[in-house]
């Protein structure tokens, strides 16, 4: 007897120890029958928040990854519904620290070719900046694709780039440079490096060296590069992107975290002839093992190789993207 899809949507809105494959692809086989329950689902994320900001509540973030395999563009407008709050601490709950990290890929697989929504996202001040951020990066990925033109993305980050503005928006400034560079900064090459003056791109993130050289190459070029970043990339096959995220994973990352100690102890271990002192050396391991930070939702890695690209997942394993870690200034 089939299961019927609202029990396996029932199974799903927990998390659990494992990946529940079989459910997920039952419901892929029978998406007509499962779409409207997804979209649901994912409606509550918005009229209710708080009942799916759980630690232990997945269901909405199952339904708009599967939504989002499936291009099912009545998904986009509950996405940008829901990243609407004022309220972070909720935003965060609700989606994850690393669930963000697909929020600009989901964005963009389920837009349709009216991006009014996705631009006023990212242009409306009184939205969260991480919002904006996430919104920058949907656009400059349907750009890269070559799934909107090109000119209405650059005139909005200039825009952007020109309000008068503190260095308190450091970041979000520094954010709109790294969109402009991923679609080619050309055009905004001049604004860029007005802010890079005033102080208000982070030289850390992003060189006007770095810049020129990029406005150097062609357009074509630069696009192309970003599109085959992995955090660029659209998925189809929904069991093979979820399957692998820590969450269903836990003794693999505990494993490769382990490593990664005995690797940093390694590092840091003085050679064997060194001198011995009466005092005793403080542990550099202390601050690295003190500094993890634990978000809530799923803690997502895609595979990945051995290099990364600037929109990438670090392969040192901190979970920030490769242009806001290692990638700094590289």
């Amino acid at each position: 007897m089939q299961t019927s899809v609202s029990t396996l949507i029932e199974s799903l809105l927990h998390a659990h120890d494992r990946f529940p494959e079989q459910e997920v692809r039952e419901l892929v086989a029978r998406r007509d029958d499962a779409i409207e329950p997804l979209l649901d689902l994912l409606r509550t994320s918005v009229t209710e928040p708080e009942t799916v900001s759980g630690a232990d509540f997945m269901g909405h973030i199952y339904a708009a990854m599967i939504l989002a395999s499936f291009r099912e563009r009545r998904t986009h407008p509950l996405l940008l519904e829901s990243l609407k709050t004022r309220d972070e601490h909720l935003l965060m709950h609700v989606w994850g620290g690393m669930m963000l990290d697909y929020m600009p890929r989901l964005l963009a697989m389920t837009a349709g070719p009216d991006l009014t929504g996705l631009i006023a996202l990212a242009d409306d001040e009184a939205n969260l900046e991480i919002v904006r951020e996430l919104a920058l990066e949907a656009l400059g990925c349907l750009v890269a694709r070559g799934d909107t033109p090109r000119a209405p993305i650059v005139e909005l980050i200039r825009r952007l780039l020109t309000r008068p503005r503190s260095r308190k928006e450091e970041h979000f400034v520094t954010m709109l440079a790294m969109v402009a560079a991923d679609i080619h900064p050309g055009e905004l090459l001049d604004d860029i490096a007005m802010q890079i003056t005033a102080g208000n791109i982070d030289g850390e993130y992003l060189s006007l060296d770095e810049l020129r050289l990029m406005a150097d190459e062609p357009v074509e070029k630069v696009l192309q590069r970003t599109r085959e970043s992995i955090t660029m990339t659209f998925f189809g096959d929904v069991v093979a992107e979820m399957s692998g995220w820590d969450c269903f994973n836990e003794e693999q990352v505990r494993r490769e975290d382990q490593e990664r100690r005995e690797a940093m102890r390694s590092f840091f271990e003085p050679p064997p002839d060194l001198p011995v002192f009466d005092e005793e050396p403080a542990d550099p391991n202390a601050d690295i093992e003190d500094a993890e930070i634990s978000l809530p939702g799923p803690k997502a890695r895609p595979a990945r190789g051995p290099e990364a690209g600037r929109n990438e997942p670090c392969p040192c394993g901190s979970g920030k993207k490769y242009k806001k870690c290692c990638g700094q200034g590289s």
